[in-house]
């Protein structure tokens, strides 16, 4: 059951259980409120974020008994005063909740009002270094649980038809040497695999200008599709095999202080600190460049360092391994070669007269010829 407030229509496809929001709360603790990246409302109303959490079922799975004394795994309507002694991880009013799923509840925010109150926040008490975000040296940004990048001021400039630039945009993008040395202090894991389902372009990526899914609402895009016929547009995507390279938070590293440290890169020398948002998957990091590097006309070392550090598909070159044997690629091995010696015949029909007959047939008629 799909329902939404206020009403809006959505297209006849559309499928919230197959939306990242969705994916993103059932991934994260049921106590964290999951904010997505930012990314192009299906709906057409432009750049949004989503916050999003999981909503257990109200069946009573028991009311007392032995299980309720234990330490950890109490099922649900147990009493409790921690989230960690319940089996669902989550205490709601001292009564462990059904560790079942029934939904997610999920809330759009326009992505200008979304920056407006973070930039309310970043100047509130207690927030490290949040009053000089405004200084051309500073930057503040908000991530998630994947190093992707929720909050930053830039964002707001960039045009709606131009994702590449504010859609899940990884923090390695924008600064590499702070993701290498997050990932060294193990707040973030990285974590590389082979997807044989991946999305390659045709051709190179430039920003959608104008485009009918930008202006369309969900009934004009419907009623397009419907009354124009079967016939597609041009694709610029195909399926490929990618090298994917994804981070996640480690969970065993906790952050309950700010992390204060240095950096220095290809791009850039300075110092950051990084913060949790309380009930979030979000973090607060507050980046501050002493020194930027910069090339006689372009600076290909922070290039190279910033697309090492990043996230995303890289197009795999070795596929002859993964097309038959997924397994093995998945394991990083690929399987032992094995010699397979051919039969040797001929594929054509055997030939009516035998070399000698026709050899002979040949010598005869040789002295027919040179009667002429």
């Amino acid at each position: 059951m799909w329902r939404s407030y206020p009403g809006s229509r959505s297209t006849r496809d559309y499928d919230p259980t197959r939306r990242p929001w969705y994916h993103r709360a059932l991934a994260n603790p049921p106590t964290l409120l999951a904010t997505s990246s930012v990314y192009l409302d299906a709906g057409g109303i432009g750049k949004v974020v989503t916050l999003a959490q999981t909503v257990f079922q109200t069946v009573t799975m028991s009311s007392g008994g032995v299980a309720c004394t234990a330490t950890t795994d109490r099922p649900g309507n147990c009493a409790c005063t921690t989230n960690s002694q319940c089996r669902s991880l989550y205490c709601y009013k001292s009564k462990c909740s059904n560790p079942q799923v029934a939904g997610v509840a999920a809330v759009d925010i326009l992505y200008g009002q979304f920056a407006e109150m973070v930039q309310s926040s970043l100047v509130a008490p207690g927030i490290p270094t949040g009053d000089r975000c405004t200084q051309a040296n500073v930057d503040c940004l908000v991530i998630n649980d994947a190093a992707e990048v929720v909050y930053s001021a830039g964002f707001s400039n960039v045009s709606d038809g131009d994702p590449r630039n504010y859609a899940s945009v990884p923090l390695g993008q924008l600064n590499g040497a702070v993701m290498l040395d997050l990932t060294d202090k193990g707040v973030f894991s990285r974590i590389s695999f082979r997807n044989l389902q991946g999305t390659c372009q045709a051709a190179p990526y430039a920003p959608r200008a104008a485009d009918r899914d930008l202006i369309l609402s969900a009934e004009q895009r419907d009623n397009y599709y419907e009354n124009r016929g079967p016939i597609p547009r041009f694709s610029n995507d195909f399926g490929c095999q990618l090298d994917q390279i994804q981070y996640q938070r480690n969970s065993s590293v906790s952050i309950s202080s700010t992390i204060s440290q240095s950096f220095s890169g290809a791009c850039s020398d300075g110092s950051y600190r990084l913060v949790a948002v309380a009930d979030t998957n979000l973090m607060l990091l507050v980046v501050e460049t002493t020194t930027a590097k910069s090339g006689r006309l372009f600076n290909f070392n922070c290039h190279i360092w910033n697309n090492v550090a990043r996230s995303g598909g890289f197009a795999s070159k070795e596929t002859a391994c993964g097309n038959d044997h997924e397994e093995s690629v998945i394991r990083g091995v690929c399987p032992t070669a094995t010699t397979h010696t051919p039969a040797c015949s001929y594929s054509g029909a055997p030939p009516l007269v035998s070399p000698s007959t026709l050899l002979a047939v040949l010598m005869a008629l040789i002295p027919v010829f040179l009667q002429f």
